[in-house]
């Protein structure tokens, strides 16, 4: 009982966090293109097309780095509980175990 309550914290809140994360991207995404467009436009004029910067990448904005950081962060917190969650269960540890020794002379073989 305790296992399957870790399991649904360590899974819930990262995935809760994680798709606050990508409704927040898809509504303020515009906003950064047209930022990230005008900070262009400011630094180079002409350097500029229509699929975005082609120059150097100056522009590094501190909010959406760390937007990322915590994105990514909450992707591999939940993808760890889960991994956790299959690799440490005792039936998936005696399930390897089976599988081998299955080449070796000392396994059991049924007759």
């Amino acid at each position: 009982m305790i296992r399957i309550g870790m399991f649904s914290v360590l899974y819930s809140i990262p995935a809760t966090i994680l798709i606050s994360c990508f409704l927040y991207e898809r509504f303020q995404r515009s906003k950064w293109e047209v930022d990230f467009v005008s900070y262009c436009l400011s630094q180079r004029p002409g350097t500029c097309n229509a699929e975005g910067y082609s120059g150097d990448y100056g522009f590094v904005d501190p909010n959406q780095l760390t937007f990322n950081l915590i994105k990514y962060l909450m992707m591999l917190v939940t993808g760890l509980s889960t991994g956790f969650w299959v690799l440490l269960s005792f039936k998936t540890a005696s399930n390897w175990v089976k599988l081998l020794r299955c080449g070796s002379k000392t396994s059991e073989t049924a007759v």
